[in-house]
């Protein structure tokens, strides 16, 4: 399988599907970069995914202009859902249900993938985007 198949795969489990088949996809030593102030290892983003989506049953990143590089896939990444349920946030705030619609910009990502496990996710930090872009729309 080739590394924009993985990446497909993956965000179709963590954008509504099961989180416990997107862990499959994620290499052990796995970070999650520019989503937050530093970097987050494979549990701590399995975390983030699923907190999210307990808050945003609809959480979806439209993943969508992707091309692949080599083991790199290039894409844009614009995160929506409406916040219809806690959102609880480890060692954070708790934000009760509001029923707003969340709509991040446009953040580009590069995503690397070796021997069919995705390494690393980063994430183009931009104002408004990431996690502080979340708790801003939401809290």
């Amino acid at each position: 399988m080739g590394a924009l198949d993985v990446v497909k795969k993956l965000d179709k489990e963590i954008s509504g599907g099961d989180l416990k088949k997107a862990a499959e996809y994620l290499a052990e030593d796995f970070r999650f970069v520019g989503v937050g102030p530093q970097a987050l290892g494979r549990e701590e983003a399995l975390g983030v995914w699923t907190t999210l989506r307990a808050a945003l049953p609809d959480f979806d990143h439209n993943l969508r202009d992707l091309r692949e590089a080599a083991n790199i896939v290039y894409g844009v990444v614009e995160v929506t859902g409406n916040h219809t349920g806690t959102l609880a946030i480890p060692h954070g705030p708790t934000l009760p249900a509001t029923g707003r619609k969340l709509q991040n910009p446009r953040e580009r990502v590069a995503i690397t993938v070796r021997n069919g496990k995705v390494t690393e996710w980063s994430v183009e930090q931009v104002p408004g985007g990431g996690l502080s872009g979340i708790l801003g729309q939401l809290g």
